[in-house]
C-alpha cells in the first residue's frame, strides 16, 4: 500500500513533464513576409496588436515555467535527499526505494528540463514578436497610412524601397540586440561590403603559409614549364556546420566499487557539440570568392606571369566541354564528405563554372572520371599555357574532442570561432599537356591548420541537454553504472565585415603560397 501512496505523486511529476513536452509549440514569427507590400493600412494595424498580444502571453508563459523549474528543482533535491536517508526504502523497501526515488528524481528532473526550453522558447517568440511589430510599424508609416483613417489606402511600396525597409529595419533590430548587422541581401552590397574589407586585408602582411606535396607529379617542374599560365578555375570552400563527440567509459576508475555498503560509481560519458556559422549567406560568400579570385590573377600578373585573360579562357573550344557541378535551385554546392563532420559550402567565381577533378574530396567525380582531366589537357592545349587551379578552404569554429577511450573518466568537447585554412582540402592543382590525349597534373596543399587570430561572431546556446540525473538517479538505486549522455548546439552569429576581413587575409595568404610554389622549380 505504501508503494501505491507515492505512485500518485510520480506520476503527477511524470504527466506534467509529458504534457509540457507533448504541448504544440507554435511556429516562428517571420520577421518580414513576402505578402506584406499587399496588406492595408487595416491590416497593418490589426497585426501589430495581435503581436502585442502574442508579447503578453509570452511573458505571462515565461514567468510560470521559470517558477515550475524553481519547484522541479526542489522536488528533484527533496528526493535524492530522501534516497541518501533511507526514506524511500522505509516507506516502500526494494520497490519503494526504486520506483520512488528514481522515478520521482527523474520525473522532477524531465519537469525542470522541460520547463527551462518552455520559457526559453517563450522569451524568443516574445523576441520575434516585437521584432516583427517594428517592421510592421516602419511598414505603417512607409505606406502613409494613418492611425485615424485606418480605410484610407496605402500606398505600394516599390521593391528598392520595401528593401531598404527591410534591411534598415533587420539592422536596427540587431543592433538593439547587440548583435551584429544582418549582410546585405543582393550582390551588389556584398560586393561593396567585401571591397572595404578588402583594402584592410591587403595592407596587412601576409601570414607565412607552408604548402607540402599533393598527388601528381612534381608541382613546381609543371607550373613553370612557360611563362603563359591560365585560371582555369578557382574555389573557395566554406565551412558552415561543424560537431565532435567523445566518449569516456571509466573502466579504471570503477575497478573495486562493484563490491561493499559503500559505493562510488563514476559513470560513462557521452559527450557531442554541434555548431554552426550563421549571419553570413551565400551574397556574402560569393563577393568573398570574386575578390579572392580577382586578387589571384592580379598577384600572379605581378609575378611575372602572362595571364589568359578569362574571356581568352572561355572562347577555347574545350571548355564548354567540362562536366560542371550544378548546385539545385539557386543554393549552393554543399558536400559533407566521408569521414568528415564538416558541411562544406563551395563556391566559384561568378561567370566561372564549378567544376572538379577525378577524386578530388569535395567533388562530385569519383576517382574513375577522367573526362574533366582530359579535357583540361585540351585546354591547355587550345591556349598554350600552364592551367592553374587553386582551392581554398575556410574553417569558421576551432573544434576539440578528447575522442573515445575505455578507460577516460571524463569525455570533453568543446568549440570555439576561430578563422582557419583547412589542411588538405585547400590546394592549388598545375595541369599542362603538349598534346590533347596526355594531361601532366600536380598539385602542393596545406598540411597543418593555419589559424587567423580575431573576434568575429557572438556565441549563441541553441539547444543544451543532459541526462546527467537519470543516469545518476539509476545508479544510485542499483549500483550500476550508467552512462550520461551531453549534447549542446551553437551558433556563431558573424558580424558579416569582420567575417570578410578575416576570410580574406588567409585566402590572400594562401594565393601567395600558391604563386610562390608555382614559380619554383
Amino acid at each position: 500500500m505504501k508503494f501505491f501512496r507515492i505512485l500518485p505523486v510520480v506520476t503527477l511529476f511524470a504527466a506534467s513533464a509529458a504534457f509540457a513536452q507533448q504541448a504544440a509549440a507554435p511556429g516562428p514569427i517571420d520577421r518580414v513576409k513576402i505578402t506584406d507590400n499587399e496588406l492595408s493600412c487595416a491590416q497593418i494595424h490589426g497585426e501589430i496588436g495581435d503581436m502585442d498580444k502574442i508579447v503578453a502571453e509570452a511573458r505571462v508563459i515565461e514567468a510560470k515555467q521559470k517558477t515550475n523549474t524553481t519547484a522541479a528543482s526542489a522536488a528533484g533535491t527533496a528526493a535524492e535527499v530522501a534516497g541518501r536517508t533511507g526514506l524511500f526504502g522505509a516507506i516502500g523497501g526494494l520497490t519503494g526505494h526504486l520506483f520512488g526515488q528514481v522515478a520521482a528524481q527523474t520525473a522532477a528532473g524531465a519537469v525542470q528540463q522541460t520547463s527551462a526550453q518552455s520559457a526559453q522558447q517563450a522569451g524568443e517568440r516574445a523576441k520575434q514578436a516585437g521584432a516583427r511589430k517594428e517592421h510592421l510599424t516602419g511598414l505603417f508609416l512607409a505606406k502613409d497610412c494613418k492611425a485615424s483613417d485606418l480605410n484610407a489606402a496605402g500606398r505600394a511600396l516599390s521593391g528598392e524601397e520595401l528593401q531598404k525597409l527591410t534591411v534598415a529595419g533587420a539592422a536596427a533590430s540587431a543592433a538593439a540586440e547587440g548583435m551584429a548587422p544582418p549582410p546585405p541581401a543582393d550582390a551588389a552590397g556584398a560586393s561593396a561590403l567585401v571591397g572595404q574589407a578588402a583594402g584592410a586585408a591587403k595592407s596587412a602582411a601576409a601570414t607565412p603559409v607552408e604548402l607540402g606535396i599533393g598527388p601528381g607529379m612534381n608541382f613546381g617542374t609543371l607550373a613553370s614549364r612557360g611563362q603563359k599560365v591560365a585560371v582555369a578555375g578557382y574555389r573557395v570552400a566554406f565551412v558552415v556546420r561543424n560537431s565532435a563527440s567523445a566518449y569516456a567509459g571509466s573502466g579504471v576508475a570503477n575497478i573495486g566499487q562493484s563490491t561493499g555498503t559503500i559505493r562510488t560509481i563514476t559513470q560513462a560519458q557521452n559527450r557531442k557539440i554541434e555548431v554552426g556559422l550563421l549571419n553570413v549567406n551565400r551574397q556574402l560568400m560569393q563577393a568573398i570568392t570574386d575578390q579572392l579570385y580577382a586578387d589571384f590573377v592580379e598577384q600572379l600578373k605581378a609575378s611575372g606571369k602572362t595571364v589568359v585573360t578569362q574571356e581568352e579562357l572561355l572562347r577555347a573550344p574545350s571548355f564548354g566541354k567540362l562536366e560542371r557541378t550544378e548546385a539545385t535551385g539557386n543554393d549552393a554546392y554543399t558536400v559533407s564528405p566521408t569521414g568528415d563532420a564538416r558541411h562544406y559550402q563551395v563556391f566559384a567565381p561568378t561567370n566561372m563554372p564549378l567544376y572538379f577533378i577525378a577524386g578530388e574530396s569535395l567533388g562530385d567525380k569519383g576517382p574513375f572520371s577522367q573526362t574533366n582531366n582530359k579535357v583540361l589537357g585540351s585546354i591547355s592545349t587550345e591556349t598554350q599555357s600552364v592551367l592553374l587551379i587553386p582551392q581554398v578552404v575556410i574553417d569558421f569554429a576551432e573544434v576539440e574532442s578528447s575522442g573515445r577511450s575505455t578507460f577516460r573518466s571524463n569525455a570533453h568537447v568543446d568549440a570555439k570561432p576561430g578563422i582557419a585554412l583547412v589542411p588538405m582540402h585547400t590546394i592549388v592543382w598545375a595541369a599542362h599537356a603538349n598534346n590533347p590525349i596526355i594531361t601532366e597534373m600536380g598539385s602542393r596543399r596545406l598540411e597543418k591548420v593555419i589559424a587567423f587570430p580575431g573576434d568575429y561572431a557572438t556565441v549563441k546556446t541553441v539547444d543544451n541537454f543532459n541526462t546527467a540525473g537519470l543516469a545518476n538517479s539509476l545508479t544510485m538505486a542499483t549500483g550500476l553504472q550508467g552512462v550520461q549522455h551531453f549534447s549542446e548546439k551553437r551558433a556563431y552569429v558573424a558580424d558579416p565585415a569582420r567575417f570578410a576581413d578575416l576570410v580574406l587575409k588567409s585566402g590572400f595568404s594562401a594565393n601567395r603560397a600558391f604563386i610562390a610554389s608555382s614559380a619554383a622549380r
